[in-house]
């Protein structure tokens, strides 16, 4: 057998003299007799409060988000055997994935110098956590399709961003105005991951 050969006589693609013809008909065609899922719900909320303290107006934003993904599919596109049948061949992944998300704002903002000073200040939080866990099979197809299940891969990515900052607009002359600001940010992020290279078990797909 030649290294370009697979060890099986049937292949996801057949070629002509100029291009490469997917089996399926149409590359958005898969072959894979796997069902692919996927879904993604989104809850958000926001709180948007303010108050004149005599010439300062002060403002509070705060924020939640709450994000919940899921996908599952044949990264492979699947493969016909020889007995004519199509089956996965390659990487099948599950995901589930979960992030939360809490941001709160505070601004104070006012006028000075006879109006002539339109300025903002403030202070910016905001934590994330986020977990998602991979379950990958490895399927292969000899003459008896063999899967193997590796063991899960976890992630849990954390975010806490502090920010503060300040924004003023001078009116130098009626027609004439300047504008300027500074902005610090400082982002702290931690990942706690287990990451799995081996196999849990083995398995032969129906």
């Amino acid at each position: 057998m030649r290294f370009n050969e697979a060890p099986f006589p049937a292949r996801a693609f057949v070629t002509d003299s100029s291009r490469a013809i997917p089996l399926g008909g149409s590359p958005y065609t898969s072959l894979t007799p796997i069902d692919p899922r996927g879904a993604t719900d989104q809850f958000s909320a926001t709180l948007d409060l303010s108050a004149e303290l005599g010439a300062v107006t002060v403002r509070s934003i705060t924020g939640y988000v709450d994000l919940d993904d899921e996908f599952y599919f044949d990264f492979s596109g699947g493969i016909r055997v020889p007995s004519g049948q199509f089956r996965a061949n390659g990487l099948v992944r599950d995901s589930v994935a979960d992030t939360k998300q809490f941001s709160q704002e505070l601004q104070a903002q006012g006028t000075a110098f006879d109006d002539r000073l339109d300025w903002i200040a403030g202070v910016y939080y905001l934590n994330e956590k986020s977990t998602q866990v991979f379950n990958d099979q490895l399927v292969l197809v000899p003459a008896v399709p063999v899967a193997f299940n590796f063991l899960p891969t976890t992630l849990k990515p954390t975010t806490n961003s502090y920010a503060a900052f300040t924004q003023g607009t001078f009116a130098i002359t009626d027609k004439l105005k300047a504008t300027a600001g500074i902005r610090y940010t400082r982002d702290n992020k931690k990942m706690d991951a287990t990451i799995q290279n081996i196999f849990a078990d083995r398995t032969t797909p129906g």
